[in-house]
């Protein structure tokens, strides 16, 4: 085989991902990132002892969260926007399960990030409104 039919070796490429794709939190290794994404599930899981929430109850709660959202958020109002309100633990798991990115047991604050169009297309899916956005 001659030295010109030999194929160039390709350069080794490390590709290092990771960063949450939702949180934007980079992490020192892929491990750090695999332990943020288990407890993020275990933050989404909901209870067999849980009873379930009746669907006037959380579609009745979805409407008064879209409104306080519309209220809070006028047309001046751009880029990163926080909404917060009181809310029964379960119900907030039940409407916004596998959304829920942070918990803080001090305060027993749950967390959700929507980043982006995609972040308006799952807002529009969580409160079955197409003109979400």
């Amino acid at each position: 085989m001659n030295k010109e039919d030999e194929i160039p070796p390709l350069p080794f490429i490390i590709i290092n991902n990771t960063e949450c794709i939702v949180c934007k939190k980079s992490f020192k290794s892929s491990r750090g990132l695999f332990q943020h994404k288990n407890i993020i599930r275990k933050y989404n899981e909901i209870p067999a002892r849980q009873e379930k929430i009746p669907s006037f109850l959380i579609n009745k709660f979805k409407e008064n969260i879209v409104y306080l959202i519309h209220r809070r958020l006028g047309k001046k109002n751009t880029g990163l926007q926080t909404v917060s309100m009181d809310c029964p633990v379960d119900l907030f798991k039940e409407i916004f399960k596998n959304y829920i990115h942070y918990y803080t047991k001090r305060t027993g604050a749950l967390k959700c990030v929507f980043r982006g169009s995609t972040g308006y297309q799952e807002l529009s899916n969580i409160f079955d409104d197409s003109n979400w956005g």
